[in-house]
């Protein structure tokens, strides 16, 4: 319950400065023009040049602000997944400015973790599979519809699995693969969060296990953490391998990517609500900006 509400907290102030920095960056835009319109009808005093490139500076730098913090918070997850993944001694690489991954071999098996910007962390452990099948918490059903259409739910016997939803292509072999008890465990652990709003996914398809996690806490993100991460996936893999393998995909259709909740549209940051905002704000005063200096020329 302390955790919870701590994390409520932080949650709540940090949208709250974000709310903060987004008024102020609407109405900072929003007047710029207006501003300089209103100095170029009394002439360039520079008592009102300087308030101007006040007011601009001010503007400017709430927006590079927003922008740095953005790219910082990136940078340090990055940073700190290297460090915890060089005790497996692998390897990252910048696919842009906004994607990282890491590729290497964890017990035989090659091990790709890729790190994008407003997107979840995602684990892949390379497997031949001839299945799909998820595992994800019912909440996040609710916000799709319930249901995964064309796919058999397994319903898990015990309280301990309530929360979660098991769809599977082939529910008879992926019953199979639960049945054992550590493979149980496993994924008991995959989907323990670490906060309120943390959620997770984890799929089989046949490239092997794709396990997602989004809005992860950063001081969450420890080597424990992944460690955990890899034995869960590895301790899954065992299990599979000891089954035949699942019958032959004939279906086209794959197992449809599982919204990312929170929804990015329904929970879009405050900052970036104000930059669409803002340009709206911007072409808006810019009119009215031409419309007074033209009635300025005008009268001159």
């Amino acid at each position: 319950m302390d955790n919870l509400l701590r994390d409520y907290g932080r949650g709540c102030a940090r949208y709250a400065l974000f709310f903060f920095l987004a008024l102020l960056l609407i109405f900072g835009v929003f007047s710029l023009p207006q501003v300089i319109a209103w100095i170029m009808q009394r002439g360039w005093q520079p008592r009102l040049t300087v308030w101007g490139m006040a007011l601009f500076l001010l503007v400017l730098g709430l927006v590079g602000n927003g922008a740095l913090i953005l790219r910082q918070q990136f940078r340090r997850r990055v940073i700190r997944l290297g460090d915890i993944l060089a005790a497996w001694e692998i390897k990252g690489e910048a696919l842009s400015r906004s994607a990282h991954r890491f590729q290497g071999k964890v017990r035989g098996r090659t091990v790709t973790l890729t790190l994008q910007r407003g997107e979840p962390l995602e684990v892949h452990v390379q497997a031949r599979l001839n299945t799909h099948a998820a595992i994800l918490f019912k909440s996040d059903l609710e916000r799709s519809g319930g249901i995964l259409p064309h796919y058999q739910e397994i319903t898990m016997p015990g309280t301990r699995y309530r929360h979660l939803g098991i769809f599977a292509d082939d529910d008879e072999w992926l019953k199979a693969v639960l049945a054992s008890q550590s493979a149980r465990e496993a994924v008991l652990e995959l989907m323990r969060v670490h906060s309120a709003y943390e959620t997770r996914r984890l799929l089989l398809r046949p490239d092997g296990l794709h396990f997602l996690v989004q809005r992860l806490p950063l001081a969450a993100l420890t080597h424990q953490e992944v460690e955990r991460w890899l034995e869960g996936l590895n301790t899954l893999l065992r299990a599979i391998a000891s089954l035949p393998p699942a019958r032959q995909i004939t279906r086209a259709i794959p197992l449809p990517d599982l919204p990312t909740p929170p929804s990015r549209q329904a929970r879009l940051s405050p900052l970036f609500i104000a930059y669409g905002c803002s340009l709206i704000a911007l072409a808006a005063s810019c009119l009215w900006a031409f419309l007074a200096l033209a009635r300025v020329l005008q009268v001159h």
